[in-house]
């Protein structure tokens, strides 16, 4: 028997994933305006910063446009930048931000090694 994974979800993901059900629902259709983050803030019952985190990766995957100094509007469901949820981006990063690291790590190691023969060579 495989017992599933217990994951547990940022506050931004699941501000994210309150925010896609309620552009589901028609509640922000297509081609309108969220409210002002202090406002939608304020009726999600979150900080901003973490309201800003959410609103971040909605864009990232396509759900919305920020517009600077004119407010967040609901991109058209045909344009969506992906048709994964959330939850497969953000465990996707993961494996790609690790994978990065390694790497990083190994590069550092290598430009200490060259330093050093360089030392030596003089």
């Amino acid at each position: 028997m495989v017992i599933p994974e217990v994951r547990q979800e940022r506050l931004y993901q699941k501000i994210a994933n309150l925010i896609i059900k309620l552009i589901n629902d028609n509640i922000f259709p297509p081609g309108t305006f969220l409210p002002p983050e202090r406002e939608l803030a304020k009726q999600l019952g979150v900080s901003r910063a973490s309201l800003r985190e959410a609103l971040i990766v909605l864009e990232i995957s396509g759900w919305i446009v920020i517009q600077s100094g004119n407010g967040v509007i609901v991109s058209d469901k045909k344009h969506l930048a992906s048709d994964y949820t959330i939850e497969e981006i953000l465990s996707t990063r993961e494996l790609v931000d690790s994978h990065c690291a390694r790497l990083a790590a190994k590069v550092d190691s290598h430009c200490a090694r060259l330093a050093a023969l360089s030392r030596t060579k003089r």
